[in-house]
């Protein structure tokens, strides 16, 4: 009887220590001290509830020039200035590189017979979600994740945007948030 265990960990972190970079008064603009290759786009904080919702939230009509309705997701100001641009993106998840791998083997061979079992995986990465794997599509096709989407109805409860006809990248509700990233698990 033979018996073999191995196991295997790794875990590596990418944060720019010092960049020569322009100062901005945004830190959450800034390179330096955040991943390399970091995530950047809007915080979502949640849908819009109502017309009135809309009203008494910081303007996102920049967006794309795209008039804002209930049902769309709703993005944090995050430098207080009343309007949603580009001035509110920040860092938003983990590297798409995960910061950590593990596995574990183990073997067992007896009278020739072999068996063999390998476990793996990987933690602290996040993967972007969009067209088909996300959004409402061009093509009609609908999805689980579709269910629980916004309607005047389902109002309070919703947790999937408004659909859209035809969605693409340059509609408000699918432009890069952290709504639409999800840990790559």
């Amino acid at each position: 009887v033979s018996l073999q265990l191995r196991g295997n960990f790794t875990y590596q972190k990418t944060d720019i220590l010092d960049m020569d970079e322009a100062a901005n008064e945004l830190w959450y603009k800034m390179n330096k001290g955040f991943q390399l290759n970091q995530s950047r786009g809007f915080i979502a904080l949640g849908l819009f509830k109502d017309q009135e919702d809309i009203d008494r939230s910081p303007s996102q009509a920049s967006l794309a020039n795209k008039t804002i309705l209930p049902g769309d997701i709703k993005y944090k100001d995050l430098n207080h200035d009343g309007v949603i641009d580009s001035n509110d993106q920040a860092p938003i998840g983990y590297n798409p590189v995960p910061e950590m791998t593990f596995s574990l083997a183990a073997g067992l061979n007896w009278k020739g017979i072999d068996f063999s079992i390998l476990l793996q995986g990987a933690a602290r990465s996040s993967i972007y979600l969009q067209q088909d794997i996300a959004w409402d599509n061009f093509w009609g096709n609908y999805y689980e994740e579709h269910i629980g989407r916004w309607t005047p109805e389902t109002a309070a409860t919703a947790t999937y945007p408004r659909f859209t006809k035809a969605a693409t990248p340059a509609h408000p509700n699918y432009y890069k948030s952290d709504y639409w990233l999800k840990d790559s698990k």
